[in-house]
């Protein structure tokens, strides 16, 4: 019986015809890849992406949910049904960042890790959850631009499941650079979390 997974990779081997690389090993874009790849995964699961990147002549393909925990089994399922492939590693959701140091680019703004903070409130009958504020380095907040922008960010630094699992986004403030020593470097934000299971949690 064709399933659903089936159909996405069965289309996704003849796609993958299309890639090919540059002589120093990175994916050479094409205007439309990343659409069709979207809408393909689409047909699968309204809720899903794919993030696509490469490295030494291999392509990195991360399913993603955007965050929504109730969709992770339905990323796993699709990542599982996956065949093999020589050139093309398959990911499911959005793991931590190798290097917390990045500039996101969103919807017109582009935002430097570095220049970002975080605040936490937690919960003391709950205590799994992070509660956290973040702060930009902006004059004008468009909080649900930001929001966005910020709940990216967390996901590339401490992963895409970790995010979800461990953190709840508060809401999101400019900077107030008088009190900015009081708050925390979002670069931290894996270290902190690390220290929360295994001081918190784990106590």
């Amino acid at each position: 019986m064709q399933t659903l997974e089936n159909t996405f990779w069965d289309w996704f081997k003849g796609f993958n015809k299309n890639f090919s690389f540059d002589n120093k090993g990175y994916l050479i874009y094409t205007d439309n890849m990343e659409d069709q790849l979207e809408k393909a995964v689409k047909k699968y699961d309204e809720a899903l992406g794919i993030i696509i990147g490469s490295e030494n002549s291999t392509v990195e393909l991360i399913i993603t949910a955007y965050g929504d925990a109730l969709k992770f089994g339905r990323v796993n399922t699709l990542v599982k049904a996956a065949p093999n492939f020589n050139n093309i590693k398959v990911i499911a959701l959005k793991p931590p960042a190798d290097d917390p140091f990045f500039t996101t680019d969103y919807k017109g703004e582009k935002i430097d890790s570095r220049a970002i903070y975080f605040d936490v409130y937690e919960n003391k009958d709950f205590r799994k959850k992070i509660g956290i504020k973040v702060f930009f380095k902006k004059s004008n907040l468009d909080k649900n631009l930001f929001l966005e922008i910020a709940i990216i960010m967390c996901e590339n630094i401490v992963g895409e499941k970790s995010y979800s699992e461990y953190f709840e986004l508060i809401d999101v403030e400019k900077v107030d650079r008088k009190n900015v020593e009081e708050y925390i470097p979002l670069t931290n934000l894996k270290t902190y979390l690390d220290w929360h299971i295994n001081k918190v949690i784990g106590s």
